[in-house]
């Protein structure tokens, strides 16, 4: 747990771990772990957003079902900003934005791509801060929240994350995707602040 108060949690997940079950009963999940700490408060586990099964970092859960689309409203608007770091195969230089639209791939139905079956607007901004030989550390800020969306403009820019098991062939690494910081407005007193989450050790 990063960051708690009434109504919300931002916590760390780990890579591996997915974000929330996917049939009743599942355990093991990120949103099973918050349930499990929050027994006894009154309070329960909601999802927010959710983070791909391979991504670690700072993730929002709320702690009752009204401040959910209050979270979403302020996600949605811009007014709280998810940032990333991701290893990158290749050289990527400077700042900029990636605006392909995003939809489904119809070879695949594990994966999405740019104006992929019934593509969505997509964008994310991001910012290269360290190349060392073919490798390039980037930090991305999300302005949308598409499935996949960070994976697949890297990908299509020619720049896949390295450990990436879908869009790159890396396979002896883990991603390296790490969900940095969260920039919160907290609902109700609309306060501002920042949670960070700690790199984990193989970044």
């Amino acid at each position: 747990v990063l960051f708690e108060n009434r109504d919300l949690l931002v916590v760390n997940k780990p890579r591996g771990q997915k974000s929330h079950p996917n049939y009743a009963g599942e355990p093991g999940t990120l949103m099973n772990d918050v349930a499990g700490y929050l027994t006894g408060t009154g309070a329960g586990a909601f999802m927010v957003h959710r983070l791909d099964q391979e991504t670690s970092g700072a993730m929002i859960v709320a702690k009752n079902p009204v401040v959910v689309p209050v979270l979403n409203r302020l996600i949605s608007t811009g007014k709280i900003h998810r940032h990333y770091y991701a290893v990158v195969a290749g050289t990527l230089t400077g700042q900029g934005d990636f605006s392909w639209p995003i939809g489904k791939d119809a070879t695949d139905r594990r994966k999405y791509r740019v104006d992929g079956l019934g593509a969505k607007p997509a964008r994310t901004h991001y910012w290269v801060l360290q190349t060392t030989g073919d490798r390039t550390l980037v930090q991305l800020e999300l302005a949308t929240g598409r499935t996949h969306q960070i994976r697949v403009h890297l990908a299509h820019a020619g720049h896949p994350i390295i450990g990436d098991p879908l869009y790159g062939n890396f396979s002896d690494s883990p991603m390296l995707l790490h969900g940095v910081a969260q920039q919160l407005v907290l609902p109700f007193s609309f306060k501002r602040m920042t949670v960070q989450a700690p790199l984990p050790y193989y970044f």
